[in-house]
């Protein structure tokens, strides 16, 4: 089926019938015709004014060859479906077509490329017909702005064309530059936080503040905002509502259909570049009550500079925080003061105490403990701990300062590890300089990379470091309770980063080993590894394995696990009444998993950081690593599907599983397990 799109009204007839009937001219034998020595005709090869769509096509702009008769005003066509045509054939064919029509040849035929004329001038000169070369082809001009006029309706964005004195050089200066900035991917290295400070130019009140689109992997270019926080407040309030009160200035990739025709021509006129597998930079301003507004010269030269500037940008330059970059525009040089403001926050020595991130104030209390217990020898047990709670009670942990290089780096790291992009990059690497061997810095590194390559390199180095912290001894003497030993905890989380970014890059049974050794080594789970690695294991068919993963955790009455080991009977003895019990208690701790499961929510692009038990955070997460072991179980979906209105209250008592019992009576208490998370807790970065 083809569909004609931006046709309405009495255009659409019109513009049907120009589509239908222009087909390919048949071709006429070259023989003698009447000439009409009083006729000239003017012949160019037209860009519709619309799209057609095909099914199972992407659109399609039609392009025809059209001739003029400027004394009868008949017209000849060619196309638009002789898609193998090109420009010269085009306009012979439309030639031809219409001298079909009168029955004889003007006396000339004006075309506006001097590219074109040659081709043109060689098959009509036996004709005796004159090819000349017009710029100006003022009849037909007025032909194609009608049919513009009726069959055409714009994309909805106002044509750049149409802002005064913005001429095809200064598009073509800013075209040059978007080119450049796609092709340089700064989002590898900038996030959407990384927000730029532009201190100077600023052309303009609300394009003081600069975000790099694009490490989210959906939308890519540059947005711009008045304040610092007005990306917080998109967030809260939406962009619609946010729009109600501010200006939004982007440069960023649209699509064919999205551009006003009048820029697609002259992009293909001026063989402009375009981005992102055939896309166009299209800089714009989005402003209260939906108003749209396209830049001035200068501001399109501002664009045009700052997308040079940051592509010229240094990690180096990054790091420090504030930079200037001097840079050629269409209206001539441009310097450019850049900052980074959450990376000047960050580099201070004075640390404000009340950023302090808990894993930081565990640290220092893990080492103000240890100070205290060399102080003296204890008799007993019970007599260092009257002496802790003595020493400890009403004790400033912000006053326990690092007082070794490796304190230090540790907690620059933690610091770290609670920033986004440069700020926490920069932060990392401070704490590499002071102590190489410190494994939180490489994993915030890892984390940080945007590059799958890179990031496998900082997850490797992170556990390498903290295997030589640690020393071999560690692994003996600690096994079993590892993750109580404060000092092994970087480590830990090294090896968590590194098994999850293994599965994402496909290398996944690597990442099962990587989790059981996790498990072998804390079997507590205080990082709920087994939420990660049972599904894994479903997925990748080792049902044996994540049965004898669950049979250790026989009172485990997380949701996640009930919704595991709900799914794992299934697969085994499909819909039994053990298999629906299970189900039931799983329903009953978090209703909202089927949701996500069933596709009727989409999962946010960006995952929870805090997890309540039970709540629709929690579904979120659960579902973003278990869906594709619920999507490869055949009739699992279904059989959620079906079950999912019908689960009644599950009864008080215990639901056995043959292998343990889980927990799925009606009170509020959790089951105390081996493991167990807090109704609350804050998800990890990696």
């Amino acid at each position: 089926m083809t569909t004609l799109r931006g046709i309405d009204g009495v255009g659409f007839s019109r513009a049907r019938s120009y589509a239908w009937s222009m087909k390919i001219a048949p071709v006429i034998p070259m023989k003698s015709q009447r000439q009409d020595d009083e006729d000239v005709w003017q012949a160019d090869v037209l860009r519709l004014p619309t799209w057609v769509e095909e099914e199972g096509r992407p659109p399609l702009r039609p392009v025809i060859g059209m001739a003029l008769s400027r004394r009868t005003g008949k017209i000849g066509s060619c196309g638009p479906d002789a898609v193998d045509l090109d420009s010269a054939a085009r306009i012979l064919g439309a030639v031809e077509a219409l001298a079909a029509d009168v029955g004889g040849w003007p006396a000339a035929v004006q075309v506006r490329s001097e590219t074109l004329a040659p081709a043109v001038r060689e098959k009509l000169g036996g004709h005796g017909v004159r090819v000349e070369v017009v710029p100006g082809l003022a009849a037909l001009d007025a032909v194609a702005a009608h049919m513009a006029k009726n069959m055409g309706r714009e994309a909805g964005v106002p044509s750049l064309l149409s802002v005064p004195n913005v001429t095809p050089g200064v598009i073509a200066s800013f075209a040059a530059a978007a080119a450049e900035f796609f092709a340089a991917t700064p989002w590898r290295i900038l996030v959407a936080e990384d927000i730029i400070h532009v201190e100077a130019p600023r052309p303009d009140p609300g394009v003081r503040y600069a975000s790099v689109m694009g490490s989210g992997g959906s939308e890519f270019g540059i947005m711009m905002l008045d304040s610092e926080d007005g990306w917080q407040a998109i967030k809260r309030l939406g962009p619609q509502a946010y729009m109600r009160d501010h200006t939004v200035w982007s440069v960023t990739a649209f699509e064919a259909v999205e551009v006003p025709f009048g820029e697609l021509d002259l992009w293909e006129d001026l063989a402009l570049p375009t981005v992102m597998d055939g896309k166009f930079p299209v800089a714009i301003c989005f402003g209260p009550k939906r108003r749209m507004r396209r830049p001035t010269p200068r501001m399109l030269a501002f664009f045009e500079g700052l997308l040079r500037a940051i592509t010229a940008s240094t990690e180096e330059e990054l790091a420090a925080g504030r930079w200037r970059k001097t840079v050629e525009t269409a209206q001539g040089p441009l310097e450019f003061t850049l900052g980074l403001p959450a990376v000047l926050d960050a580099l201070p020595e004075e640390v404000d105490p009340r950023r302090l991130p808990p894993a930081l104030l565990q640290a220092r209390a893990h080492r103000q403990i240890e100070r205290l217990l060399a102080e003296r020898e204890f008799a007993s047990i019970e007599e260092a701990n009257r002496f802790l709670n003595l020493r400890m009670a009403g004790f400033d942990l912000d006053a326990v300062e690092p007082a070794t290089p490796q304190e230090q780096a540790e907690e620059m790291a933690l610091l770290a590890a609670q920033e986004v992009g440069r700020a926490a990059i920069v932060l990392a690497r401070k704490a590499l300089a002071l102590w190489p061997d410190c494994a939180d810095a490489y994993t915030t590194l890892g984390e940080q990379s945007g590059d799958a390559e890179a990031a496998s390199g900082f997850f490797e180095q992170a556990v390498a470091a903290g295997e030589r912290a640690l020393g071999a001894e560690a692994f003996t003497e600690y096994a079993g309770y590892f993750w109580g030993e404060h000092e092994t905890r970087p480590y830990m989380r090294a090896r968590l980063a590194l098994a999850r970014h293994l599965w994402d890059v496909g290398r996944k049974r690597e990442a099962v080993s990587h989790y059981r050794e996790l498990l072998r080594l804390n079997p507590n789970d205080n990082q709920g590894v087994r939420e990660l690695i049972v599904p894994a294991m479903i997925n990748l068919g080792d049902d044996d394995g994540a049965e004898e993963v669950l049979a250790a955790y026989p009172d485990d009455g997380l949701p996640s696990t009930l919704y595991n080991r709900a799914l794992l009977v299934f697969r085994r003895h499909g819909g039994t009444a053990a298999a629906r019990r299970l189900l039931t208690c799983a329903l009953h701790e978090n209703p909202y998993v089927p949701s996500y499961l069933l596709g009727e929510i989409e999962l946010p692009d960006v995952l929870p950081e805090i997890i309540t038990f039970g709540g629709e955070d929690e579904a979120v997460a659960y579902v973003a690593e278990s869906k594709e072991a619920w999507q490869s179980t055949q009739g699992a979906l279904d059989w959620l599907r079906a079950r999912r209105f019908d689960a009644k209250k599950p009864r008080r008592k215990a639901v056995r599983t043959g292998e343990g019992s889980v927990r799925g009576g009606t009170s509020k208490k959790k089951p105390a397990s081996c493991g167990a998370k807090p109704p609350t807790k804050r998800r990890s970065k990696s």
